[in-house]
């Protein structure tokens, strides 16, 4: 009762602190972020507090609930759900999930133990995908719009094509390029498409730490940042405070 007491309190604080920051807008002539601030980090009966790295950047309108664990380096993109209120969700080291993912686990008492979702080290997720109990190997790729369902494997350095639909149980070898609804197998993946990869995650993760710092800054520093000063800002993570 009391974690709920003061998560209660949490919320009403930062909704007032909300409130303050469309005040101060006002009054300054400038106008106030269109994107909410709120970030709900959910304590759940029986679950622990997600672990959150202070390195990784979660978007302020991202939830993550439960028994989840992002890694260093990770990145949590605007409007994404980690929802890890019947499993855990383990997302690794520099891995970059999308604005707009789904990623949930299967419940304890469903195939015994129930399926966690593991998404390794560097692996990418593209906007829009759903990730349900499943396992992205280090260094995997799903492009945007894709779903991988309960008990799929996507093997290292695998790529899932956009908009694609891998069933439950199935196995992507590492270094495959899949795609289709079901997803099926299309090429062995050039060392050329494997770097291309490897630069999308880099380059989509960068993105993020310049994310990261514009909301490290104060209203006002906000307003008067210019677009050239938040593209040659360093690309280094700031801590997000949950």
């Amino acid at each position: 009762p009391h974690t709920h007491i003061m998560n209660a309190i949490g919320i009403a604080l930062r909704e007032t602190g909300q409130a303050l920051v469309r005040g101060g807008s006002f009054l300054q002539g400038v106008t106030p972020p269109t994107l909410t601030s709120f970030k709900s980090v959910v304590p759940l009966k029986n679950r622990p507090l997600p672990q959150i790295a202070s390195t990784s950047f979660v978007a302020p309108n991202a939830v993550v609930l439960g028994n989840a664990i992002l890694g260093e380096n990770s990145a949590i993109g605007y409007g994404t759900v980690v929802r890890a209120d019947v499993n855990k969700i383990q997302v690794g080291k520099g891995a970059v999930i999308g604005d707009r993912v789904t990623i949930h686990a299967a419940r304890d008492g469903y195939r015994t133990t129930g399926i966690p979702t593991q998404i390794g080290d560097e692996a990418y997720v593209g906007s829009g995908c759903l990730i349900h109990a499943a396992t992205l190997e280090d260094r995997s790729t799903v492009l945007p719009g894709s779903s991988v369902l309960d008990g799929a494997v996507i093997s290292s350095e695998a790529i899932v094509g956009p908009a694609s639909l891998v069933l439950g149980g199935t196995r992507v070898p590492a270094g495959q390029y899949w795609e289709g609804s079901p997803a099926k197998f299309v090429r062995e993946l050039s060392t050329q498409e494997k770097d291309e990869a490897l630069a999308l995650r880099e380059s989509a993760s960068e993105l993020n730490a310049r994310h990261a710092y514009y909301h490290s800054l104060g209203p006002k520093e906000k307003a008067t940042l210019t677009e050239d000063q938040f593209k040659s800002q360093p690309p280094q993570a700031q801590p997000q405070v949950l």
